[in-house]
């Protein structure tokens, strides 16, 4: 809420219009959990995480529950 409200203040600061500013915006707040590291693959030096979003209510491959197998 509070990243929301300072980037909408930023083109106004900048003395620009929010249609100045174009279709998609000059700044993207998003925030999500990571859940878990990643094992390698075929960059074995290079590391990786999955990350989620907080309050998701709807099914989603990130919130699905593995089971076994």
């Amino acid at each position: 809420m509070i990243a929301n409200y300072f980037g909408s203040m930023v083109p106004a600061y900048h003395g620009e219009s929010k249609e100045a500013a174009g279709r998609f915006p000059r700044t993207l707040n998003l925030n999500f959990i990571k859940k878990q590291d990643m094992r390698y693959g075929e960059n074995s030096h290079q590391q990786a995480a999955f990350y989620i979003e907080e309050n998701v209510k709807e099914a989603s491959v990130a919130t699905r529950n593995p089971g076994s197998g």
